[in-house]
Parts: C-alpha cells; structure tokens; sequence
C-alpha cells in the first residue's frame, strides 16, 4: 500500500473475533487486520469487517492454510505461522472506495502508538463455517480474541469516500 506518498509493505495478517472496531456501535462476528510497515518503521493497518453470510472469496483461498494452523496449534506462549503463497485481493478491492481512518495503537502488545488505521466501509460478509474453521487454530481460552473497543480519547474518525473525493469528521 501507499500513504502519503511512502510504500508500505505487508508484513502480517491476522483476525479477531469478535470485531474490534464497530460501525454504528455496532461489533461484527470477525475482523480481519492486515498489517503494513513503511522501511522508515511507521505502521498502517487495513481493518475489514465481516457479518455472518455467503462464503468470503478471499478468506476462501486460505482455506488449507487456515486449516495447517489448526493443525499445528500451539500454547499460549508460542506464535505459530504457515506460508499461504500468492493470493488474490481482487475481491479485497472491490467496494472498498469508503473508509474509516484514524491515528490509535496496536490493539496487541506493545499496544505502540502512531498507528494509522484504515477501516473498510463496506462490511463484508463470511461464513459461519469460515469463522468456525479460522477460531479452530486457537485454544478455548483464545476464541475470542478481540480488545475491548476503546474510547476515542480525543482522536479523529474520518470518513473518506473517494468517490466524492472528500472526507468528513466523524
């Protein structure tokens, strides 16, 4: 990705369950984060946000990774990763012209500041069966894994619709 003319490279993709952001003060059953970090170290996050309903097509084509996760399921202090190759994030892109986007933290530890985050508008819609597969890799303790929403403390939502190129404070 790109922002403010600097290239972003993804470095991890990861989900909560249930969402951390909420639209309308509205939760959603799984959120998915994918992480981006600039060579000068600075991080911006893509957050979508999924309801209950036809199978995802991207989380699809992670499918056999998802399920080597489970596979390999380890404790609590141990982080387990799979390679999943190329994918498509054709269908990622489509309907994502609206977003939310602020400036927070990680929502894990070290939980760093100086985060920018961009939350799709578009809710997308995902499988109970997807949701199911995705939480079997995690221990019962860990199933919902999502940090409570936080309060805003100050900061900025803004809405951006590029097609009326504009934005708006929320």
């Amino acid at each position: 990705m790109t922002q403010d003319g600097k290239n972003y490279t993804l470095k991890e993709v990861h989900w909560h369950t249930p969402s951390e952001h909420t639209i309308d003060n509205q939760q959603y059953p799984l959120e998915l984060q994918m992480g981006h970090e600039s060579e000068e170290g600075n991080v911006a996050i893509i957050a979508v946000l999924y309801d209950f309903g036809n199978p995802d097509p991207f989380l699809y084509q992670l499918k056999e990774a998802v399920a080597q996760l489970a596979e390999e399921r380890c404790s609590a202090d141990e982080e387990t990763q799979v390679s999943v190759g190329r994918v498509r994030t054709k269908s990622l892109k489509r309907h994502s012209r609206r977003y939310f986007k602020y400036v927070g933290s990680l929502t894990t530890p070290p939980c760093s500041e100086n985060v920018t985050w961009y939350i799709l508008g578009k809710v997308r819609k995902v499988s109970k069966e997807q949701v199911a597969l995705i939480k079997s890799s995690l221990a019962t303790e860990f199933k919902n894994n999502a940090r409570p929403t936080q309060k805003l403390n100050g900061r900025k939502v803004e809405l951006y619709d590029e097609s009326k190129l504009n934005a708006h404070s929320q």
